[in-house]
């Protein structure tokens, strides 16, 4: 396995778990904070991929990026779709 795919099954895998196991365990009040934690983790990964790039770390700051995207796909809309339900 790539650096590369190592870094972004990591940078993936555990706030995407976290944020739907914070959001299903404790309700509604535990999806809201699902969510704030996801928008500053969004907010994170973006400002560590450009410090990567700018250091020249390419695949750090590719891996960031990329799950960034991933998280705001998969976590935000599954969160969304659980508050609309509720």
């Amino acid at each position: 396995m790539s650096s590369f795919t190592r870094l972004l099954l990591i940078f993936v895998a555990i706030p995407i778990v976290v944020i739907l196991i914070g959001g299903l365990l404790a309700g509604l009040e535990g999806m809201l904070e699902a969510l704030i934690f996801a928008g500053f983790l969004l907010v994170v990964y973006l400002v560590a991929a450009l410090i990567c790039f700018i250091l020249d770390h390419r695949d750090a700051g590719k891996a960031l990026l990329l799950s960034a995207g991933i998280i705001l796909l998969i976590g935000l809309s599954t969160c969304g779709i659980m508050l609309g339900m509720s």
